[in-house]
């Protein structure tokens, strides 16, 4: 059986128990009428989903005598009544069962919160399905998030991520509940890799590249390059959508073939190479002094046979360390 038809089951048995609980209740002779009035505002409630009826039934019910709720053959001629057949060889046993220690009053009110919750459950799936179906499905390859930052980086020489934009990147691929700061799988590995993207994409179209962007990227490949970008690590953590979600990001903000950093460097250095022969010598003077005050404190732009070898040194370093 679905949910859905699960949910209609149980708002149908509540109806049964609403009306067995109402011919149940007693009256003073002068309020007798009282449970055809009860039994219509039910009608009105379930099936004309008329909600604010509750408290008129709610009203109504203080007119009744005071009661406990009693097993045996009147609940038996009530239920067949309503049912047509024993309420203890029905489904509708568990829904006695509920009335101990309860009583046909406070009974009916459950009845009518439930149905009215199931009412509301069935809709909100009813909606996600409408949602589903007419909803245009979002083509992820337009990435329109990303391309607009990108844009606009581009427009403004500027290769740096901002916090909200990498909030909205994360947003549009799905990663905002990955909260790793360091790491493969992380923000980091996102804003370095931006910079990458714009500085490599502003030496394709030879605009005018800040000498310290071009610098920083160098910087922000080779620590990619060394990184441990083993992903199966975070499986426990985010599962595989979750790795997935996260390396479409990457694909989309700067595709690295097979994660091969050292010949994503070998591009780059391509292009630096080329720009840098079309720099003043005080532009050259400002790249070299850069380079020597950077991170890792380069004495020249290295080529990239010196970049794999240093690549190679500083991983075979690690594992020494990781060994002992």
């Amino acid at each position: 059986m679905s949910e859905h038809e699960l949910y209609v089951r149980e708002m149908e048995n509540l109806r049964h128990m609403y009306n067995i609980c109402v011919e149940l209740l007693e009256f003073d002779k002068a309020n007798e009428h009282r449970k055809e009035k009860l039994k219509k505002l039910g009608v009105e409630v379930i099936d004309k989903k008329n909600y604010n009826r509750i408290k008129t039934v709610e009203k109504e019910l203080k007119k009744a005598k005071r009661d406990n709720p009693t097993y045996g053959s009147k609940l038996d001629t009530v239920a067949s009544k309503e049912i047509g057949k024993n309420i203890y060889n029905s489904e509708l046993r568990k829904y006695v069962v509920e009335l101990y220690g309860t009583s046909y009053k406070k009974y009916i009110l459950e009845c009518l919160k439930r149905i009215k919750e199931c009412e509301a459950k069935l809709r909100r799936k009813e909606n996600n399905r409408v949602k589903k179906v007419t909803q245009k499905p979002k083509n992820k390859s337009q990435n329109l998030v990303l391309k607009k930052i990108i844009k606009n980086h581009l427009r403004n020489s500027n290769p740096y991520l901002e916090i909200s934009e990498l909030d909205q990147i994360k947003e549009e691929f799905g990663i905002e509940f990955f909260n790793y700061k360091e790491g493969y799988l992380s923000d980091d590995t996102i804003s370095k890799l931006f910079t990458v993207r714009i500085v490599s994409d502003q030496l394709i179209r030879h605009e005018e590249v800040i000498i310290k962007g071009i610098v920083d990227s160098i910087d922000y490949i080779y620590e990619l390059a060394i990184m441990d970008k083993d992903t199966t690590k975070y499986i426990n953590k985010i599962g595989y959508k979750g790795i997935r979600n996260y390396e479409t990001t990457f694909n989309s903000i700067k595709e690295v073939k097979d994660k091969n950093y050292v010949k994503e460097y070998t591009k780059l250095y391509t292009m630096i190479n080329r720009y840098y022969h079309k720099l003043s010598n005080e532009q050259r003077e400002e790249f070299t002094s850069y380079l020597s005050k950077s991170k890792y404190h380069y004495d020249k732009l290295l080529t990239p046979e010196e970049f794999s070898e240093k690549v190679n040194n500083t991983k075979e370093e690690a594992e020494k360390v990781y060994k002992k």
